[in-house]
């Protein structure tokens, strides 16, 4: 039997590490976007966008949130990339994170199917409306 001794030192070197890592998560914010930075990357990026949707003769505006579960590398200069293509959601994102402000542009496209009511027919009738926004995005640190 082998008996592994544990040093309170390396535990409490551990502990620090584990500690300076989560003092390293930045959140940031702003109207239209949410995310985190951590370890040189972008995660947990939350795009609400404005979007006008088109079908037939019809338009409506609606309120979309995506969130973009993969993460994105930030490079030497805070630019950052996202691209998601997901149940029938595109989205790309560019970004650039800078001391305690971000911003960037998106571009999101989708297809969405909806009810309406035939008059003529006194049936309801399915239309597919087909949905885009493209927008500059800024946000803040949030904290100190």
């Amino acid at each position: 039997m082998t008996i592994t001794r544990f040093s309170p030192a390396l535990a409490l070197v551990l502990l620090a590490a584990g500690s300076a890592h989560c003092a390293d998560v930045v959140r940031f914010k702003g109207t239209t976007v949410t995310f985190r930075v951590e370890a040189s990357s972008v995660k947990g990026f939350t795009l609400t966008a404005s979007a006008l949707c088109l079908a037939g003769s019809k338009s409506t505006n609606e309120i979309r949130v995506i969130p973009v579960e993969e993460p994105a590398r930030l490079d030497g200069d805070g630019h950052f990339t996202l691209a998601f293509d997901k149940s029938g959601t595109r989205l790309s994102v560019i970004g650039r994170v800078a001391g305690s402000a971000a911003e960037g542009r998106f571009e999101v496209h989708y297809t969405k199917t909806f009810t309406s009511y035939d008059v003529v027919t006194r049936n309801p009738k399915f239309e597919i409306a087909s949905c885009s926004a493209r927008a500059p995005w800024t946000a803040r640190r949030e904290g100190s």
